[in-house]
């Protein structure tokens, strides 16, 4: 797994800037910098996702909403929360709460309270109480109205607490994956490989698929029918995958 120093070795040997897929980029630090101050250099709205096999960053645009809402899935272990609490890791080292926030929905805050996660992350909300309802309501207004200059990124860990909520709460949210990103609100969603198969009318709303260890082939031909994604090889806790730029990209969490 990629540490902060790797990341900061790895942006200051960059050569160039590549485009991995539309509003995923890569950033080129100038020569000569000290590689910590070409990790703090991040784009301002660039946010780590990872760091690929081969050195390179992968960075979320966040003022490009062609990605649209991040589905994040995988068997269980694979680190898909681990994931999202890399964003929140990462993102306090590189930029201003006043830029980015973060709002955390989750059946276990507990594995959020424990943390020393920066003052940048809004809120957790427990996704078995009722007032969390009010939350995604609030949200679809604030993306009503065009959001703001900050970027805000809903971490909702585990499609099932989607699943359970009552049918205006669900419209409501289904509206925050269609419309967030344009106004700078950007859904990441964990769930479960085998939950979400069963969900298609969920799936289909996520245009950027980010996909941990999957052991189980047929499971994989389901979510990925594009050959060449290898899921069952990948490092459960901390390697995951995505297509970028018609290609199979493999990169690994920081912590």
């Amino acid at each position: 797994m990629a540490n902060i120093s790797q990341i900061a070795i790895a942006l200051k040997a960059l050569q160039e800037v590549q485009q991995e897929t539309a509003g995923l980029v890569d950033e080129t630090p100038q020569a000569g910098a000290d590689p910590l101050d070409a990790f703090l250099s991040i784009p301002e709205t660039g946010l780590v996702l990872g760091l690929a096999n081969d050195g390179q960053p992968i960075l979320l645009d966040w003022s490009n909403p062609a990605p649209g809402p991040i589905l994040v899935t995988g068997d269980r272990g694979s680190g898909k929360t681990a994931f999202l609490q890399g964003l929140l890791q990462v993102a306090s080292l590189t930029h201003s709460p006043k830029r980015i926030q973060f709002m955390v929905v989750t059946d276990f805050p507990a594995e959020w309270s424990k943390r020393r996660f920066s003052h940048q992350l809004a809120q957790v909300y427990p996704a078995y109480e009722i007032a969390t309802a009010d939350v995604i309501f609030q949200l679809a207004s604030w993306v009503g109205v065009g959001g703001d200059d900050r970027a805000v990124f809903l971490l909702w860990d585990g499609l099932d607490a989607i699943l359970h909520l009552l049918p205006d709460a669900q419209e409501a949210l289904r509206f925050l994956l269609l419309r967030g990103p344009a106004a700078g609100l950007w859904p990441v969603v964990t769930a479960s490989a085998r939950q979400v198969v069963g969900q298609p009318g969920w799936l289909e709303l996520f245009r950027t698929r980010i996909y941990g260890r999957i052991a189980d082939p047929l499971l994989e031909t389901e979510l990925t029918p594009l050959p060449g994604a290898n899921l069952n090889t990948l490092t459960s806790g901390g390697q995951f995958c995505m297509r970028a730029n018609s290609r199979w990209l493999r990169f690994w969490l920081m912590r």
